[in-house]
């Protein structure tokens, strides 16, 4: 669906991973939708073997998590 890269949240100075939806799926509505899906429903998930979720939104056309 896309791809991760490791960055560093410039506020709180920790290491996140960020992961970006591909171009050419971020044309397609039904896949946006099923991104934001995914993103709300990892942030409802508490456990120390997955990774947390604490935003997800749209930048310059390209969605994130």
């Amino acid at each position: 669906m896309g791809s991760v890269w490791l960055a560093e949240h410039l506020t709180l100075r920790t290491q996140v991973a960020v992961k970006f939806m591909s171009e050419r799926l971020a044309q397609d509505q039904e896949y946006v939708a099923r991104f934001t899906r995914e993103a709300m429903a990892s942030a409802q998930i508490k456990s120390p073997n997955v990774v947390q979720v604490f935003d997800h939104g749209i930048v310059d056309g390209t969605p994130y998590i």
